[in-house]
């Protein structure tokens, strides 16, 4: 069976996924008006301690979501490392995306990691979008974690 063509985005943290999957958003928009693009990207706002948070840019509408901060902004949230997770709007998000799946050509996910590999985070969207045949998927994960992606996402 056919399944969707996963594209990895990868670096180590801070090595610029995020601005590639940018250009590569813009390129496809620029040569593809056409294109049904979902997905989201993660930016950081850095204090003088490194990144402070990081707000969701969604692809697919224009609206922006505070998905992690360093300090616990949220009424339900899941520690990860220093930060906090934003739960309601990455539930909110995977649900409006797997809705949106089978009407899309491209869909970029910024980034995965250990949650997903745990199962939590974004796997629930990425189990579903890897079933998809024809669609493409943009993931950034860090270089370490490329192997085991692949194995869980069978890519």
């Amino acid at each position: 069976m056919k399944r969707a063509e996963l594209h990895w985005i990868t670096g180590p943290s801070g090595s610029g996924k995020t601005t590639r999957l940018m250009h590569i958003y813009d390129q496809l928009r620029q040569k593809n008006p056409g294109l049904h693009i979902g997905g989201f990207l993660a930016m950081a706002r850095y204090g003088s301690d490194g990144p402070e948070d990081y707000t969701l840019y969604c692809l697919h509408k224009p609206e922006k979501i505070l998905l992690a901060s360093r300090t616990n902004r949220f009424e339900k949230s899941v520690p990860v490392g220093r930060f906090f997770l934003n739960a309601a709007a990455m539930e909110s998000c995977i649900r409006e995306l797997i809705d949106l799946l089978p009407d899309l050509d491209v869909l970029f996910v910024d980034e995965a990691g250990p949650l997903e590999l745990r199962g939590g985070g974004w796997d629930r969207l990425l189990q579903k979008a890897v079933t998809i045949p024809g669609l493409q998927i943009y993931l950034a994960v860090r270089d370490k974690l490329k192997d085991k992606m692949k194995v869980k996402y069978n890519a």
